[in-house]
């Protein structure tokens, strides 16, 4: 029997190499950058979100802002003005004729008034005058107006009332308010200041009363006046706006003993003789 432990212990041994195992690569993990993107993506749309809101904001407080800030109220007296006086508007002027008429046929007569359209309106009418007192042959005197003075401004008229031949007065018309003012005596002169601020008339005695009248525009107020009797007076406006009155003596017209002189710029009048 062999001894076993005289063996060879240096028989070679078979060597094997170690079994590698390889380990299997990762691949990418396409979610994790999915989710990234889209992280990413949302705060881009947060933060727009956010600026645009405030933008937004900002616009509607601005808006606002203007509609609390307080306006000025407009004074109602000022827009009416503006409204009933328009800029550049001229008064229309209105031209005037007058007309005496006789209607025979009612014995009456007429003094009308004729715009420059033609339209008529009547200022005041006369019954004629009868001259006896009994039916038969009964005469009838005709009314009669005359010696028509327009001021030039078209406002007032200024005329002479006939009863006949031997009796007559003087009449100062307001157009625009229909109101006859009455002389007071027939005057042989009469008309308006420049400034159409007085009218002036003058009259000499005779089958009539004399007199001198200045009256204010547009009140008709009396501003001078000398009336009644055998007091003749002749009028005169000069071209330095003033007008003289001359007193005359009775039975010679030509000899002056008193004097007026009235300017119209002052609105005084001044004894000067």
């Amino acid at each position: 029997m062999e001894n076993t432990n005289n063996l060879n212990t240096n028989i070679p041994q078979s060597t094997e190499s170690p079994i590698i195992i390889s380990t299997p690569t990762k691949k990418p993990n396409i979610f994790k950058y999915l989710f990234i993107i889209i992280i990413f993506v949302l705060l881009i749309v947060i933060i727009s979100f956010y600026f645009i809101l405030k933008n937004k904001t900002s616009k509607i407080n601005s808006i606002q802002s203007n509609n609390n800030t307080i306006q000025p109220t407009p004074d109602n007296n000022t827009v009416k003005q503006i409204i009933e006086t328009p800029v550049n508007t001229q008064e229309k002027t209105i031209s005037y004729q007058a007309k005496s008429i006789e209607d025979d046929t009612n014995s009456v007569s007429k003094l009308v008034l004729v715009d420059q359209n033609n339209k008529e309106k009547v200022i005041i009418e006369d019954k004629y005058l009868d001259d006896e007192n009994g039916t038969v042959n009964k005469t009838l005197t005709k009314v009669s107006y005359s010696n028509f003075i327009f001021s030039s401004d078209n406002k007032y008229l200024f005329y002479n009332t006939n009863y006949g031949y031997e009796y007559g007065t003087s009449f100062l018309y307001d157009i625009k308010n229909n109101q006859i003012v009455k002389i007071g005596f027939l005057a042989t002169n009469a008309g308006f200041t420049s400034n159409l601020k007085y009218f002036y008339s003058c009259a000499q005695s005779g089958m009539s009363a004399g007199g001198i009248l200045i009256k204010q525009l547009p009140s008709l107020d009396n501003e001078f006046v000398r009336l009644g009797g055998e007091d003749s007076y002749n009028c005169n406006y000069n071209n330095n706006n003033k007008i003289t009155f001359s007193g005359l003596k009775e039975n010679d017209p030509a000899t002056v003993v008193s004097q007026y002189e009235f300017s119209e710029d002052s609105g005084s009048i001044l004894k000067i003789k």
